[in-house]
Formats: C-alpha cells, structure tokens, sequence
C-alpha cells in the first residue's frame, strides 16, 4: 500500500501544476541561478566561474539565493555571439 501524500507535498504539486505567472509590465522574469545553468547546459560550478569573471549579472533573490534576469541572459547570450 502506497504512503499518503503530506499536506505540503500536495500543495508542492498544485503549486507546479500552475501555469506561470504572466509578466507584470514594469517587471522583469528572474530565474534562479541554478535553473539558468541547467537551462544553458553547463554545471553549476562553471556557471560560478562565470559569474566571479564578471560575464553574467546576477540579482539577490534572498540573502543566499541568487537569480539571473531575462536581460541579463540575453545579455550574457549576445557576448557569446561575439565571442
């Protein structure tokens, strides 16, 4: 017989279930740090070292979490071109 499923783990579900939120006009969409290294195929640590050479911006999300903006990818993505 399978475990029931917690409280918080139901609401984790139907929180992902959710469509994404659409952009609010003056706003701009953030990804957090590690989801943007996953999205860009590279590990975690390379996406530090790229930080710490100063070729991506990063934004604080909280005092230890850390996310990068649409314009900052694009940003990072257009030096890439260049390159």
């Amino acid at each position: 017989m399978p475990k029931p499923i917690s409280f918080k783990e139901r609401a984790r579900r139907r929180r992902a279930a959710q469509p994404p939120v659409p952009s609010v006009p003056g706003f701009e969409r953030v990804m957090s740090f590690a989801d943007w290294c996953k999205l860009k195929g590279f590990s975690l640590q390379t996406g530090k070292r790229l930080r710490a050479a100063g070729k991506v911006r990063v934004v604080h999300l909280t005092a230890t979490r850390i996310g990068v903006t649409a314009s900052a990818d694009a940003e990072y993505m257009k030096s890439c071109e260049s390159a």
